[in-house]
């Protein structure tokens, strides 16, 4: 007895939605497990929000073809996060599948997907250690599917810190001064 994944690809299919059945074509004790359903629902944009008090390279590199083709993205300045009784022109956080903070963080955790660039969540579960340099990556966990063809060979990091993320969460990335790239579940929502 054992477990096995198998990986297939559907990109040849001209298929946008639907259900799929896998079936083994074997006989076993259990014949029950022996079929498997998926669902595959219309694909969207995912909305992306960039909180970022100017990063040209971050801007540069989320505006390309390859991005929109998969991506709605919005840049807002670190001033627009302020919470709705303070700034009712305040960003609605739930309207975007991830909101990325350079440099920045909001006063809470908002109710989607987070990144953090230079900043620990609000949160007291996640802590920054000091400022070091230069930082040598040393490991990435390439069997998360954030950083499996994440390539950080060229990469040249002049000051860090390393990171320490809840006890939920999983460290993908290590450098000589710590873990520097973690991820961790809030909910329903992933915060990295």
């Amino acid at each position: 007895q054992s477990d096995q994944g198998l990986r297939f690809s559907l990109k040849d299919l001209a298929v946008d939605s639907g259900s799929f059945r896998v079936e083994l074509d074997r006989s076993d004790q259990l014949m029950l497990d022996n079929q498997a359903y998926a669902t595959l629902r219309p694909g969207r944009p995912i909305h992306v929000l960039v909180v970022t008090p100017g990063n040209r390279a971050l801007e540069k590199s989320l505006s390309t073809v390859a991005v929109r083709s998969l991506a709605s993205v919005r840049f807002e300045s670190p001033d627009m996060i302020a919470t709705k009784p303070a700034n009712p022109s305040a960003i609605r956080f739930e309207d975007f599948d991830l909101a990325i903070f350079d440099q920045c963080k909001p006063t809470e955790m908002p109710p989607t997907n987070t990144l953090f660039i230079g900043e620990a969540p609000p949160s007291n579960d996640w802590s920054f250690g000091e400022a070091s340099g230069p930082i040598q990556l040393i490991d990435v966990d390439r069997s998360h599917p954030m950083t499996s063809f994440l390539e950080m060979g060229n990469i040249r990091i002049v000051e860090g810190k390393s990171i320490t993320p809840p006890e939920s969460g999983q460290i993908l990335i290590r450098a000589n001064n710590g873990p520097v790239f973690a991820v961790a579940p809030r909910g329903p929502y992933q915060d990295a």
